[in-house]
């Protein structure tokens, strides 16, 4: 399940690794991950609104997913090894 202690272990787009504990109360939602050894870490809020038909449940996932990718993952998926080197 990969889930302990209040977090849980993800598998991000590029294969790396992220330990997260994501939550949400009544007007807002928290996104909170960070890599094993905590060299990257992300966190965000989202100010939303209760009501079905001004639901934006699909648009958090989507934002959701965008952050966790430009944060952690890119051409060589930096996730578990550090920072790429500038250069070639």
């Amino acid at each position: 399940m990969g889930y302990g202690l209040g977090v849980f272990v993800q598998t991000t787009e590029c294969g790396g690794t992220v330990i997260t504990h994501n939550g949400g109360t009544v007007g807002s939602a928290t996104l909170m991950y960070g890599t094993p050894d905590g060299g990257r870490t992300l966190t965000a809020v989202l100010n939303w609104v209760d009501d079905a038909g001004l639901s934006i449940g699909a648009a958090f996932g989507n934002a959701q997913r965008r952050l966790v990718k430009e944060v952690f993952c890119n051409e060589e998926c930096a996730l578990d090894h550090g920072p790429v080197p500038d250069g070639p």
